[in-house]
């Protein structure tokens, strides 16, 4: 019953995960197709409260994974993969999407005005490549999680996840002649 239990918080987790990832797209999209500053703080607004779910989602992933990784799974190739993809997933997010976004938040605490400095940080594609790589590994620890395979397996995943999130990917917004 303690696993079944385990499983679902999980599962939860990985759902908030996802969501957090989805409502970050969005926000980051939001970004580049805005010169408002009440609409870039709106932005802000709502990416601040990604943290929270993220947090608590990648909480619900670990805990509850590492218990059943310890008590069920063993050594599980594809486990320590999925576990390491996540730790991956956490340290791009901070590193790369974290420090730009607290660069934003200065500059509008500052500022409270379009700069150069502000278009400049939100149309830096560093924030595309963050949220296209840790979406990649997610999907791939997903895969991980789902295939459970060998290790040769799990390292062909993860390798063509970080692959994948590295292509390149433009997401910019032309506005369109009625918008």
């Amino acid at each position: 019953m303690l696993y079944k239990i385990a499983l679902f918080l999980h599962i939860t987790g990985a759902l908030m995960v996802c969501a957090a990832i989805a409502i970050e797209w969005l926000c980051i999209i939001h970004f580049r197709k805005t010169a408002s500053m009440d609409r870039i703080k709106e932005s802000l607004f709502y990416y601040s409260r990604i943290g929270i779910m993220g947090d608590i989602g990648a909480l619900l992933l670990l805990i509850p994974g590492i218990y059943m990784m310890l008590s069920v799974w063993g050594d599980a190739r594809w486990a320590i993969f999925g576990f390491l993809g996540l730790i991956l997933i956490g340290l791009i997010g901070g590193i790369i999407t974290g420090r730009k976004m607290k660069k934003i938040r200065k500059i509008m605490k500052e500022n409270n005005a379009h700069s150069q400095e502000l278009e400049k940080l939100i149309n830096d594609n560093s924030l595309w490549f963050s949220i296209k790589m840790r979406t990649a590994i997610f999907l791939g620890v997903i895969f991980l999680m789902t295939l459970k395979p060998e290790l040769e397996g799990s390292i062909i995943t993860i390798s063509v996840s970080i692959i994948l999130g590295a292509l390149p990917l433009r997401m910019k917004y032309e506005p369109s002649a009625a918008g």
